[in-house]
């Protein structure tokens, strides 16, 4: 019989998983790590608090050899003692009041508080994963409380950090705090899984420091301001602090055929002043997909771009509608590697949450685009969407086309001066010498 243990299951070869009987066990809880790490500190005389057991036992995260290796290096660390603040400075942790200065400073603050407060927290030899789990755990703990109001769904809190938690909490509405821990969750690549973790926490911080300003101009869509609400037509448009009305806002209405067109307020619409609010709504549609795109060149993935490059992409009322002539290449967009990056691409640039729905369409060609593509751009999209190019940036995950050259005119290049046929006399003659 043979035993097999791994982190990874993923990573076992079919043909193994298929003929073993797999179990699959369970992360041990945080209390049960901190009864065992208390049994071991009592049985091996190291003197402990209480608390500094708990932090150790959170930190292992469900790991029962981590907890133990962490308890080691404490007691080495502190000789034979092992206190709190011992584990928060061996493990680079900043403590619950740090973090929620942190997350104070985004939500009141605004981005030099917030970025001046991260510098500080670095500078005392904050580990950044820990920081980072240490803010989501702050925001988790808002949103949950704003929804519930009851102290017992919240993580572990003393009761001067329970008050402050509780300051903190009125700040912002609940639908905010969930919007912050989600932009937060989904930042998680960007902060733990780059090689610049400081650059991508610093770009969170910033999401989260505009993630309200996103809230309020999707709130202005269909609402008015208290100042003019509840007023009549004329008395709103004298409101002190009113916005001016905007040529968008005029909307036609049908009349009988050969009468003028009207606007909603009564007066003259000029159709040209339509056509052209019409234009400016298509071409804002048009920039949403090609800011998607740009947010995923800087997201380096080669192949998502391969296959975008091949699409058409355009926002129609609330969802996301992106269209290609083949159902493959929409099939593949929905691979597990490819789908959620867009997605997210997708909620940062809208600024919401909209579905996304593929559709087959005909390719649509203007006029201009009959003719042959010229310059840079047109050679690195004609190579991106080249399948063979695709394939092998698909092998090669994270690949960087570097230079792409075009091919030289004419034919093939000629053959070096003498390296063509030889005459029969001479090669008869080297026979006859190797005779």
């Amino acid at each position: 019989m043979f035993v097999f243990a791994t982190t990874e299951p993923n990573r076992i070869p079919d043909t193994i998983l298929s003929r073993v009987q797999r179990f699959d066990f369970r992360m041990l809880t945080e209390e049960e790590i901190f009864t065992r790490l208390r049994e071991m500190a009592i049985a091996e005389t190291i003197a402990f608090e209480d608390g500094a057991l708990r932090l150790v036992a959170q930190y292992a995260f469900g790991s029962m050899r981590d907890g133990q290796s962490i308890l080691e290096q404490a007691a080495v660390l502190g000789d034979g003692r092992i206190s709190a603040s011992l584990v928060e400075e061996m493990l680079g942790l900043v403590g619950t009041e740090a973090a929620m200065d942190l997350v104070r400073a985004v939500v009141g603050g605004g981005a030099e508080e917030a970025m001046r407060k991260f510098a500080s927290l670095l500078s005392r030899g904050a580990d950044l994963k820990f920081l980072f789990l240490s803010v989501v755990d702050i925001l988790r703990d808002a949103a949950v409380w704003r929804f519930t109001e009851k102290d017992d769904l919240l993580f572990r809190h003393s009761p001067s950090s329970l008050a402050r938690m509780k300051e903190l909490c009125a700040i912002r509405a609940r639908e905010e705090w969930m919007f912050l821990l989600d932009i937060a969750f989904r930042s998680e690549k960007d902060v733990l899984g780059t090689e610049f973790p400081r650059l991508g926490f610093e770009l969170l911080l910033l999401r989260l420091v505009n993630a309200p300003g996103l809230l309020a101009v999707e709130g202005l869509a269909g609402e008015e301001p208290a100042s003019v609400r509840g007023r009549r037509p004329a008395d709103a448009a004298e409101a002190p602090g009113a916005p001016a009305p905007k040529a968008r806002t005029t909307v036609a209405q049908r009349v009988p055929a050969g009468g003028p067109l009207q606007s909603a307020g009564g007066d003259l619409a000029d159709p040209s002043a339509a056509a052209k609010g019409k234009g400016e709504a298509r071409r804002e549609k048009e920039d949403v997909w090609g800011e998607i795109r740009r947010t995923l060149e800087g997201k380096r993935k080669p192949l998502l771009m391969a296959l975008l490059l091949q699409m058409r992409g355009r926002l129609e009322g609330d969802e996301m509608v992106i269209a290609c002539p083949h159902q493959m290449q929409l099939d593949r967009l929905r691979e597990e590697d490819k789908w959620p990056v867009l997605v997210q691409a997708v909620e940062e640039v809208v600024g919401r949450k909209v579905p996304i729905r593929l559709v087959t369409e005909p390719e649509k060609k203007s006029p201009a685009s009959d003719g042959p593509e010229d310059g840079e751009s047109g050679l690195d999209k004609k190579a991106l969407a080249d399948p063979m190019i695709a394939e092998v940036l698909r092998e090669f995950e994270g690949a960087t086309i570097l230079e792409i050259r075009p091919a030289p005119a004419g034919g093939p290049p000629p053959l070096e001066e003498g390296a063509g046929e030889r005459e029969p006399d001479e090669g008869r003659e080297e026979t006859e010498e190797a005779e």
